[in-house]
């Protein structure tokens, strides 16, 4: 799975009245300076249309990495279904409150494994007092 996170999907469409799906995702290193919108259909390695003999290389094992986080979530979003998580709601965290918990999801945190996992870099940019303790009860939570 690549190291991003999804921020959320977007519906809009185009002169003709054609319905355009979008994607915001951020690299987890930067998740308030590196925010990335851009068409789904545009992400999907299958879609891309090669010259004849070119392989695609690096951009398309790139794009593979970026799809394989971004697919499942596509998909779900689609459906209606809530975007899927990997590892435990913060919702299901009895070790914060709900209002922590927003805190985290506005840089991007939507699980306990993310707490425990934060770098230092995205620790900072919580606007928490007590990051590091939060971040400490998640690695014993996990």
């Amino acid at each position: 799975m690549a190291d991003i996170l999804i921020t959320g999907f977007t519906q809009k469409y185009t002169k003709s009245g054609d319905p355009v799906d979008w994607v915001t995702w951020v690299p987890t290193h930067a998740p308030q300076s590196m925010s990335n919108t851009e068409r789904v259909d545009h992400l999907n390695p299958a879609n891309v249309k090669l010259p004849e003999g070119a392989n695609g290389g690096e951009k398309l094992n790139h794009m593979g990495f970026i799809w394989a986080t971004i697919e499942p979530a596509y998909r779900a979003w689609k459906e209606g279904r809530e975007v899927p998580l990997n590892g435990t709601p913060l919702a299901a965290w009895p070790g914060i409150t709900p209002e922590q918990a927003d805190v985290f999801r506005l840089v991007g945190i939507r699980s306990v494994e993310q707490v425990r996992d934060m770098t230092d870099t995205i620790r900072s940019k919580v606007r928490l007092p007590n990051t590091r303790e939060l971040q400490d009860a998640g690695a014993a939570l996990s």
